[in-house]
């Protein structure tokens, strides 16, 4: 038997976009940032601060994404 779970979005196409660009940004963001480092020949240390728009991006798109 299966059960089948409803998803009640509790954020508007507005907001759902907003968050996708928000994501999109913070992605390039974190691409060039990477890059400028890598070739900047920076410590591997200093590569760590890619994380933060990394994750700022992760979860922009995957909220976008689940409506949440």
């Amino acid at each position: 038997m299966r059960s089948t779970v409803a998803c009640i979005p509790n954020i508007g196409p507005n907001g759902r976009r907003r968050r996708l660009i928000w994501g999109a940004m913070a992605l390039c963001a974190s691409v060039l940032c990477a890059a400028a480092l890598a070739v900047g020949g920076a410590d591997r240390r200093w590569r760590l601060v890619v994380f933060l728009p990394l994750w700022i991006a992760a979860l922009g798109v995957l909220q976008a994404r689940e409506k949440t």
